[in-house]
């Protein structure tokens, strides 16, 4: 379900999962959206309270940031959280904050996320399972790298994963690893190698779109080992983060489909210096000097 914001389409994507057993939603996408998904819900003939529960992979604004709507719509709806991100989805005043802070007038397009009560949340540790009978497990995969609050969401039995931002943006093929403030790319590496290892059939991406095969898992892999090494580099020499941000354009052809991408989308034209600059900060913050 195309859940991205306004009259604007093809960025932001929820999942309807249908089992003999249970409907459920991954992914909510932002406040601003929570009108635009029950239209698509009810396009598809379900209304809220044919959901039993949702899942966020995280707690940024464009992937859970609806989760608080459709609680107060829907009163004993339940939402699955990473651990790290349950206080956030109770109380996401900083969460705003932090967004504001980062994302500046995107965050004012997703709107401000509302609190949900203790009742309504779930928190995942890592590996949690969930038995949705007729041999499909939902199985949850903590996956820090982008988030230190990530998670994947493999459904064993359908063979999809819904990769979240693990794997970083894919439009129309085009794959850039998303790297805001704090992210730690040592761990989104490490977490994508994991991943790996379930050799998923089908993937999910929130931003945007289903694929086959893991051919899009290795390339998010491969690029974000690139961006590791090629911005590290960058940062040792000294060199300043919106030239080290036109150097990653002019040698990533990816990065330079989805500079033309936001453009014509008209807001988030600031993500790739946005992941730039958090690759920066977290060298700053292992104690690299620059220069």
């Amino acid at each position: 379900m195309d859940v991205t914001p306004g009259n604007k389409e093809n960025y932001i994507c929820s999942y309807l999962v249908e089992t003999q057993n249970f409907n459920f939603i991954i992914e909510t996408g932002p406040s601003s959206s929570v009108g635009k998904l029950l239209v698509r819900l009810d396009e598809l003939g379900f209304t809220l309270r044919d959901i039993d529960f949702v899942v966020v992979t995280h707690i940024h604004l464009d992937h859970g940031g609806g989760a608080g709507d459709l609680v107060r719509l829907e009163k004993d709806l339940k939402v699955y959280v990473h651990p790290r991100g349950y206080p956030h989805l109770n109380d996401p005043s900083k969460l705003w904050q932090a967004s504001r802070n980062t994302l500046g007038k995107v965050a004012e397009i997703y709107g401000e996320p509302k609190p949900i009560p203790s009742e309504n949340l779930v928190s995942v540790p890592d590996g949690f399972k969930l038995d949705l009978g007729e041999d499909v497990i939902l199985k949850f995969i903590h996956t820090p790298g982008h988030a230190s609050h990530h998670m994947v969401v493999y459904l064993d039995g359908l063979d999809a994963m819904f990769t979240g931002d693990a794997a970083g943006i894919n439009i129309d093929g085009h794959i850039i690893p998303i790297t805001p403030a704090p992210h730690n790319p040592v761990k989104a590496i490490n977490s994508l190698k994991r991943l790996l290892e379930y050799n998923p059939a089908r993937l999910c991406f929130t931003h945007f779109g289903v694929y086959e095969g893991l051919d899009y898992l290795r390339k998010a892999l491969d690029k974000w080992i690139w961006w590791t090494e090629f911005i590290g580099e960058l940062y040792r020499k000294g060199v300043d983060v919106r030239e080290a941000y036109r150097k990653v354009l002019e040698l990533d052809p990816d990065s330079r489909f989805m500079e033309g991408f936001y453009n014509k989308l008209g807001f988030g034209d600031d993500e790739i210096l946005i992941g730039v600059r958090g690759m920066y900060s977290y060298f700053e913050w292992i104690g690299e000097s620059g220069g």
